[in-house]
């Protein structure tokens, strides 16, 4: 069934083919036993993306040796290619964290009334 309650209309065409399916509740999709978070998702995707383009790009532009290099052209080739080498570890780590919160967003469910707990007292017992 879907929720009436749609905060922007996204999935309005697939919800109502598939309505057995899957279901849409604010910002989640739940699809059998999966809960899968838009947002997260889509954090997760957009930084997959961003990593991998730079590691592509750093991968094009690598400074690369070449015959009869002066000393100083070697000291600022090694510098560049260092260079080359930290940035491509940072692109490595976004996108890696950006697979991580793909993989998160299929797990995640959002805490619906975080300040309030559930109390059992336990009955007393007269003897």
């Amino acid at each position: 069934m879907v929720s009436s309650g749609h905060k922007s209309g996204i999935c309005l065409g697939i919800c109502n083919q598939a309505d057995k399916y899957l279901k849409y509740d604010n910002c989640q999709y739940v699809t059998g036993m999966f809960h899968i978070d838009k947002k997260i998702l889509a954090g997760g995707l957009a930084m997959l993306i961003v990593g991998l383009s730079m590691l592509a790009i750093l991968n094009d532009i690598k400074p690369i040796w070449s015959l009869g290099l002066t000393d100083e052209e070697v000291s600022e080739l090694v510098i560049a290619q260092q260079e080359n080498q930290d940035m491509s570890t940072l692109a490595g780590i976004l996108a890696g964290i950006g697979f991580l919160l793909v993989l998160i967003s299929f797990g995640a469910q959002r805490k619906r009334g975080a300040g309030v707990k559930k109390t059992q007292d336990k009955p007393v017992s007269q003897s």
